[in-house]
């Protein structure tokens, strides 16, 4: 508030100023405004990546944990990755797949989200969720070999990676060389929700041409894996549920299945 003065002369401002914004003043601010929204604009971007990073964290941990119940109700077995249609082909209910995060779904914390928010929507798959009764979107895919595995079958199971991120049908460039096939070979649709092999004849089992595993969420690999500017979702690649349960990060160099000609172990099952 303006103080009074009484010795002040006539007509002289009060103390402290006026309390008005000239038009000189509002200009200013709108001049300042865009450029003080520029200059913070990379930083927003560093905090919601940040903040992305740790949600998809969260969702891959608990889809870990989803899968350890699972398999505990279930012989120690890991869930099959798509129930499949008497045609033949992962089985369709309202529009969606009826796969593995169907079955492991209701395990999982309801903080939990079976989408990455750094996820483009064209990369994403769809599942039949029995707890939405219709689709839901998901950002990840399951290791196909592991599928009815029991947990004491496996080789090495804190290194073989059960789960990671992926992507849909090639969206954003991704690796996709063959598409998941129904009973009458044709392309299944949304097909993310399944990591297999990058074989001319086959997703399911490797072989002697088999160099990569397919649909993970590099983007511009669809070249393969070892060309430049392939980008993860995040800082530190993509985030991944090993058998064991632990959880962590790769890179599109570990998106390589074969060397010298034999399962790399992050790939082989036995």
């Amino acid at each position: 508030m303006d103080r009074y003065d009484p010795d002040a002369p006539e007509g002289s401002k009060p103390q402290g100023g006026g309390g008005y914004v000239t038009k000189k003043d509002f200009r200013m601010v709108i001049l300042i405004f865009p450029i003080v929204l520029i200059a913070l604009y990379p930083v927003y971007l560093n905090l919601k990546r940040d903040s992305d990073k740790k949600i998809c964290g969260v969702n891959i941990q608990a889809i870990g944990k989803a899968i350890q119940s699972y398999t505990f109700d279930n012989d120690d077995r890991f869930p099959p990755v798509y129930a499949e249609s008497p045609e033949g082909g992962p089985l369709l209910q309202a529009g969606a797949a009826v796969n593995w995060l169907t079955l492991i779904e209701p395990g999982m914390t309801a903080r939990a989200k079976t989408f990455c928010p750094s996820a483009a929507r064209e990369e994403n798959s769809l599942f039949y969720s029995s707890i939405a009764g219709g689709p839901r979107e998901a950002s990840y895919g399951l290791f196909f070999p592991t599928e009815g595995m029991a947990t004491y079958q496996l080789r090495d199971p804190k290194s073989l990676i059960l789960v990671t991120e992926t992507a849909n049908n090639g969206a954003q460039e991704t690796y996709n060389p063959r598409q998941i096939l129904d009973g009458e070979d044709r392309p299944v649709g949304k097909d993310g929700f399944m990591i297999g092999f990058d074989n001319p004849d086959g997703n399911f089992e490797a072989d002697d041409t088999t160099q990569f595993v397919t649909r993970l969420a590099f983007r511009n690999s669809a070249g393969g894996y070892v060309r430049r500017g392939i980008e993860g979702r995040h800082s530190v690649g993509n985030h991944v549920v090993y058998a064991d349960g632990s959880g962590g990060a790769m890179t599109s160099a570990e998106a390589r299945a074969t060397s010298a000609g034999s399962l790399l172990p992050r790939w082989r099952v036995r």
